[in-house]
């Protein structure tokens, strides 16, 4: 049980690192509080040996000791230093807060050139202008309508957007009451849920089964350990453009369920389509 709890908590860590310059600061940092987490409670279920916990938590400290560095060196930045004193003061600052000195000169030197760049992009917006209006009338004039211009050059773009943004995928769900030589808890039971994607998007999808969740009746489930079982077609693989693939989670629901969906939780994630694929 020990080990395919931490093989879980291996992959949700390689996929932090691996995406840490793909996503936004908030996504990586919302990221990096979910692992710990993650660790955290996989520790006090006791799921995990306690060389494990210690080595990862000491990965995502310095993950976390990191971001403060970037971040005070940021602020470190926010500053700007007074001509006329060399005192220190926030970077919107309007007076010096040791002698009074008025910023706002330095910016009312710069706006006669601010101003001069202001002209020469409404001059050329101009020039577009009435460069665009004797094209539309030049263009009429030979006989040409509007409907066959644009619908050849907006059309094929549009769709070729829309393809690659799209991932179609389907589950079909299996309950059991037990898997190899995993029992369900008492007044529970397994859902197996499998699970088949085709991706036509630029963007992976990855099978963690931490980004795969089961809703049902307003409850969302997260995946069961059994999911590493030899007895489950698991497998951690990216699914690239073009790339169909099948597998299967487990998860652990209440007996009285009936009914429940799968949906994919990744940070990135393209537009998810359900399809009938089975």
């Amino acid at each position: 049980m020990s080990k395919e709890k931490e093989k879980g908590i291996e992959e949700l860590y390689s996929y932090l690192i691996k995406n840490k310059d793909e996503i936004s600061k908030e996504e990586y940092e919302e990221l990096k509080k979910d692992f710990k987490n993650t660790l955290l409670k996989a520790y006090s279920e006791k799921s995990i040996s306690k060389r494990f916990f210690e080595e990862y938590f000491q990965k995502i400290k310095e993950l976390e000791e990191e971001g403060g560095i970037k971040k005070k060196r940021t602020e470190e930045k926010e500053i700007k230093y007074c001509p006329k004193c060399g005192a220190v003061n926030e970077k919107d600052s309007i007076f010096c807060a040791k002698c009074g000195y008025e910023f706002k000169k330095e910016l009312k030197k710069e706006q006669p050139s601010s101003k001069k760049s202001w002209f020469l992009v409404i001059g050329f917006i101009a020039i577009v202008c009435a460069a665009g209006v004797f094209g539309e009338h030049f263009f009429r004039s030979e006989g040409e309508t509007e409907s066959s211009t644009y619908i050849t050059s907006t059309q094929q773009p549009l769709s070729t957007t829309k393809s690659a943004s799209y991932c179609f995928y389907d589950f079909e769900l299996e309950t059991i009451s037990y898997v190899g030589d995993i029992n369900a808890r008492h007044d529970y039971k397994f859902c197996i849920a499998t699970i088949k994607v085709i991706n036509n998007s630029d963007i992976p999808i990855h099978t963690n089964p931490y980004n795969w969740v089961l809703e049902s009746n307003g409850i969302t489930y997260n995946h069961h350990y059994a999911t590493y079982s030899d007895k489950i077609n698991f497998q951690s693989v990216d699914i690239n453009k073009g790339g169909t693939f099948t597998f299967q989670i487990v998860y652990e629901v209440p007996e009285s369920m009936r009914y429940g969906t799968i949906r994919y939780i990744a940070y990135i994630s393209p537009k998810m389509i359900r399809k009938d694929l089975f």
